[in-house]
């Protein structure tokens, strides 16, 4: 082998060239590819607009959580008058209060409270293995952030009514069906809109 490349050295050097830039293509390519497939993976858990994971995860959770039989608290929350607000205005104003709501609630995510977009302009919390009332307190400071949103400052022209949030929460004992724990969670909801919105309601 040695003799070869003594009595070959251009055409070796140009294997070896031609071998660096076929290397150097492939390691391109497949990173690349993996970029492409992980921009896949977050399109197909997380919502588009937010960036929040969305439904089918929040409901991945839920299962696992069940199957863990791991206590927690599921707390889903809905911002009033938002159809007042898409109407009087446009669905541009619509989605910068989803954008500064979201970034309200993923400034408490963390390893043990994991937040999602459920719907238009519904979103869900899950808290792992914390203390109900931190729970509601932190549910409380949660609504509270929200209602210092200003979005006229935001904007050019127009106002836009005050942003608040009602928010419905249960705290799971014990293991049922994963939608007993969204309907007793949504009818918490149902009654913090009842009794006047911008609040906050425990189920039972």
């Amino acid at each position: 082998m040695n003799a070869i490349i003594i009595k070959n050295p251009l055409r070796d050097i140009n294997i070896y060239l031609h071998l660096y830039v076929i290397s150097t293509i492939l390691v391109f390519v497949l990173y690349y590819m993996i970029n492409d497939i992980k921009k896949m993976q977050k399109k197909a858990t997380h919502d588009y607009l937010t960036k929040m994971k969305n439904r089918s995860e929040f409901q991945a959770k839920l299962e696992v959580l069940q199957k863990k039989k791991n206590i927690f608290s599921l707390a889903i929350l809905d911002i009033d008058y938002f159809k007042v607000i898409n109407d009087s205005f446009n669905h541009l104003v619509g989605d910068l209060v989803l954008l500064e709501v979201s970034k309200v609630l993923l400034s408490f995510e963390g390893n043990r409270i994991n937040c999602y977009r459920i719907g238009g302009e519904e979103f869900s919390l899950v808290f792992e293995e914390i203390n109900f009332v931190e729970v509601e307190n932190k549910l409380e400071k949660i609504r509270l952030a929200v209602q210092k949103i200003n979005i006229d400052e935001m904007l050019l022209d127009g106002e836009v009514r005050g942003i608040t949030v009602s928010i419905g929460v249960s705290h799971i004992k014990t293991f049922s069906n994963i939608e007993n724990y969204i309907s007793s969670t949504d009818d918490a909801l149902y009654k913090a809109k009842e009794n006047g919105r911008n609040q906050l309601v425990v189920g039972k």
